[in-house]
């Protein structure tokens, strides 16, 4: 987060129900915000927004792509006849995606250009929870990291199991990251050829299998083990978006 071209009025508008209750997550790659309804209207006195309210935002900032989380309130024709890609990716409020949904939401994620626009009801528990796990594989957070900064940008996100099945996925979104950040380093040294990176049966784990369309194989699915945290990673490694200049003979890191 760089404090000179923060905006912290637009911060504080965008964030207030009436305003389209939004937060920016990771700058220019990620918006959390409420689920938007058919209309807008106040619900039991709660404003609530339909799709086209957050168009003229959403292009202002380069969204390209929405991703629905929870169930169907509005056509999914609204964003899309408008030009922007979506998606649903739906599991149930409060509870934890399967192992099939989080791949296919990273999949989405990494091949999406612009930044990408999240919601599931409230836009904090699921929404927060699936942008936490791309963090942790691009970025290598742990998973106490990961839900600190959503939490600091969004405050109340990731609830009850949430955060431990979070930290249960922390190894192996880790592992991937390492693994595709390794296959773009041969691609940038040798661009002119095609890199295939080989993954031996077995040796990425998910505790489950998933026969999604997603054509993902992941051999003998058992648990990775968990990362002991007190060696997680460093605040040294993380992209300028997340970190600030350490003030000298401190070990004070903020990640604001």
């Amino acid at each position: 987060m760089n404090f000179e071209t923060f905006n912290l009025d637009e911060y504080e508008y965008y964030e207030k129900v009436e305003n389209g209750d939004l937060s920016w997550i990771i700058p220019k790659k990620f918006i959390a915000f409420s689920g938007p309804h058919s209309q807008s209207m106040l619900d039991h006195g709660y404003p609530v927004h339909s799709p086209e309210y957050y168009l003229p935002y959403f292009r202002k900032a380069g969204v390209s792509t929405v991703i629905r989380l929870n169930k169907k309130i509005y056509d999914a024709s609204r964003f899309t006849d408008a030009g922007f890609q979506h998606y649903d990716l739906f599991f149930p409020d409060g509870g934890v995606p399967p192992d099939s949904i989080m791949r296919q939401f990273l999949d989405i994620c990494e091949k999406s250009p612009g930044a990408i626009a999240v919601h599931c009801k409230a836009g904090l528990g699921r929404t927060g929870t699936l942008i936490a796990c791309y963090m942790m594989k691009h970025f290598r957070f742990s998973a106490a990291e990961a839900i600190a900064w959503v939490r600091i940008c969004r405050p109340g996100s990731i609830i009850g199991r949430q955060q431990n099945w979070l930290a249960d996925r922390q190894a192996w979104c880790w592992t991937e990251g390492d693994l595709l950040r390794q296959a773009k380093s041969q691609q940038e040294k040798s661009p002119l050829l095609t890199t295939s990176v080989f993954i031996a049966p077995g040796s990425v784990t998910m505790p489950e299998k998933t026969t999604s369309k997603w054509n993902y194989e992941h051999a003998n699915p058992t648990y990775l083990p968990i990362v002991n945290d007190q060696n997680s990673s460093s605040p040294s490694a993380w992209p300028a978006e997340f970190r600030t200049s350490m003030n000298s003979g401190t070990t004070d890191n903020h990640c604001w």
